[in-house]
């Protein structure tokens, strides 16, 4: 029995390939022949050398691959580790009718392989550095200016109010969709009433003065230089209501402050430079909205439904 030479302690595994039915008698023949633990293996295409090579690198544990070709007349020996390939012509008579001399050719083989040093694989070295562009943040500041007008629907209110808003877009640049978060002041809306005249008061004057403070959520979709946008707010208005003679003294005073809910969608277009145009409209809902009393006259009623409309400019940094 040959014993293919080994380090001391180390048992030497071998896959066996046969590449048709001939080659089954040199296979049994050179697992008779060998101290070595031998393991029959069926890879899918055993003539070719690259691909037994690779599956064995990838599945097999044998750190030897022998590969019996009787058709061929051939016999190969392969170290998947380093690629090694190693291979022994013979006879065609010889290898059909002499199973014994393929299977010594192959453990000569085997023995060299096993005696031949690993070789040394030159390090692929790193491709070549490039240049990393920056990648362009997912979102953006943007600040706008303009006004805003508020309609009761079923009351009496009709205001017109300065707005400013701060803004937080989201993935402005990576994507047409893109969301935002924003703060939004509508400050000093301002509404005046004449009261008529009653048994035994004179002239009234009524103000109405309202800020809001305006929290939204907004989903929108760029197409081409235009956005739409469909935002949900959460609103707090801060309303005070005066009623004063003609002389100017005090009458009456009231303070409230109520929530409501809105949806508006508006039309941003791109001016350039950053710079923005939107206009929009939407409905709120105020549910504890109930009308300002002097006296026994009801003076201004917003209605629990409102009708909003914006118009701003600014300027965003996406």
């Amino acid at each position: 029995m040959l014993r293919p030479v080994a380090a001391p302690g180390q048992t030497i595994a071998a896959a066996v390939v046969t590449v048709g039915e001939a080659d089954k008698a040199a296979a049994a023949e050179f697992s008779g022949i060998v101290d070595a633990a031998v393991v029959l293996r069926r890879p899918g295409a055993p003539r070719d050398t690259d691909a037994v090579m690779g599956q064995a690198g990838r599945e097999w544990p044998e750190a030897y691959v022998v590969v019996f070709d009787v058709a061929d007349a051939v016999v190969r020996v392969l170290r998947p580790q380093d690629g090694l390939v190693l291979y022994r012509p013979l006879d065609a008579d010889v290898a059909r009718n002499s199973p014994y001399t393929a299977a010594l050719a192959a453990a000569e083989l085997l023995d060299l392989a096993v005696t031949t040093p690993l070789a040394r694989i030159a390090a692929v070295p790193p491709p070549p550095a490039t240049e990393r562009r920056p990648v362009p943040p997912c979102w953006a500041l943007g600040l706008a200016v303009g006004g805003t007008s508020v309609v009761g629907l079923a009351g009496d209110l009709a205001l017109v109010q300065p707005v400013v808003a701060i803004e937080l877009l989201l993935d402005r640049r990576r994507s047409d969709w893109f969301g935002a978060l924003s703060l939004a002041g509508a400050l000093a809306g301002l509404q005046q009433r004449n009261l008529p005249e009653r048994i035994g008061i004179g002239p009234r004057a009524a103000t109405l003065d309202r800020d809001d403070l305006i929290l939204q959520a907004t989903l929108g979709r760029g197409i081409g230089p235009a956005a739409l946008l469909l935002s949900l707010e959460l609103g707090f208005a801060f309303t005070r209501f005066t009623v004063r003679e003609p002389t100017g003294a005090v009458l009456d005073r009231a303070r409230r402050a109520a929530g409501w809910l809105g949806l508006t969608a508006t039309v941003r277009l791109d001016l350039g430079a950053g710079f923005f145009l939107q206009a929009g409209t939407g409905v709120a809902w105020a549910p504890e909205s109930r009308p300002f009393v002097q006296g026994s006259d009801p003076v201004f009623d917003a209605g629990a439904f409102q009708l909003r409309g914006h118009l701003a400019v600014g300027w965003d940094s996406a």
